[in-house]
């Protein structure tokens, strides 16, 4: 993801100071626009600590090894402005590195004796090191407008239109088909001998949402609409009762074979432990991204009851998320 001079400020203050450190440096990936007018909008100080950004023009930052030596050469690099600041006496620096590609190294930190020229405690001996400022900033859950939860709402809402309106379109060609699908996403409840009335009960659930971005379905008791139904399909069930309703509605439903969906990255978690089709995993995939919208969405309406995440984290399970929904709603609106 590409930030914004504020979102920088804002992640630079979420990553916590490690003890006794007076320099860190945190990589920022810039692919898009000129690094050089980033970095001019992004000299600041926090209280007593210096945000000095650096435009990395060489191809530094590649090998553990060289840390060490990639870091002295920013600062050399840099030296002119980073002397600066030794008129206002920082307490600590954040060294940010403007880069074009994603950090790749994993531990990558050093000891190092700074420059007798340094802003703060020269020729003394401390360590530092880089990290992603992604991965470094913690944040509570999707409370980043990157992590696009409007959005999420709106592609779900789709979905559902998606799935009621083929119901609707099948009823008319084959009800039983349809009454297996409602049971098989009640699969504890009484069956069903003609699925009109529920089918009624979807659309009008639907049509009732006067905005799609700040839809959010429940599991409640009393609900009986489609989203509400699946997530007490998924809330309620074992998984092995999840893997059937899925292989119910996968024989209901024609054409569930013609395509292999990619399960986000969060449904692999829920796999069933017995292979199942493909049609079979295509509906399971679509069942797991209901609850996955349900959860994500109650983090974000609870925020202050969970712990913080990376923002790259959020950020990635947000993308992941909503391209499946797009292609699930795709999938869904081909069958027959």
């Amino acid at each position: 993801m590409q930030y914004t001079p504020q979102q920088v400020f804002q992640l630079v203050r979420a990553v916590p100071w490690s003890a006794n450190s007076c320099i860190r440096m945190l990589w920022v990936r810039h692919a898009e626009g000129s690094r050089d007018a980033l970095a001019e909008q992004l000299w600041t100080w926090i209280e007593r600590e210096a945000v000095v950004p650096m435009v990395l023009r060489s191809a530094g930052f590649k090998n553990s090894n060289s840390v060490l030596a990639d870091a002295m050469e920013l600062f050399e690099a840099n030296r002119q402005r980073i002397e600066t600041l030794c008129a206002d006496a920082p307490e600590r620096i954040t060294f940010l590195i403007l880069s074009k590609d994603d950090f790749r190294l994993v531990n990558a930190s050093s000891p190092i004796e700074l420059p007798e020229w340094f802003p703060v405690r020269p020729t003394t001996s401390t360590f530092f090191s880089v990290n992603d400022l992604g991965d470094a900033a913690e944040i509570e859950p999707l409370n980043l407008p990157d992590a696009r939860m409007e959005n999420i709402a709106e592609l779900l809402f789709e979905l559902e239109s998606a799935i009621s309106d083929k119901l609707t379109e099948v009823y008319v060609l084959d009800p039983a088909r349809v009454a297996a699908c409602i049971d098989a996403l009640q699969p504890s409840g009484p069956k069903c001998t003609d699925a009109q009335a529920t089918l009624s009960l979807f659309s009008a659930h639907l049509a009732g949402t006067v905005d799609p971005r700040a839809y959010r379905p429940n599991a409640a008791d009393r609900s009986k609409f489609l989203a509400a139904r699946i997530l007490k399909l998924v809330l309620g069930h074992p998984p092995k009762q999840l893997a059937t309703a899925a292989e119910e509605l996968s024989r209901n439903l024609q054409g569930s074979d013609a395509r292999a969906l990619k399960p986000t990255f969060f449904a692999v978690m829920w796999r069933p432990a017995n292979k199942m089709s493909v049609e079979a995993t295509n509906w399971h995939a679509v069942l797991v991204a209901f609850f996955q919208v349900y959860q994500l969405m109650n983090a974000h309406a609870h925020a202050g009851e969970f712990p913080a995440y990376s923002v790259a984290l959020q950020y990635a399970n947000s993308l992941n998320l909503r391209q499946f929904l797009r292609d699930a709603r795709e999938f869904v609106e081909s069958l027959r």
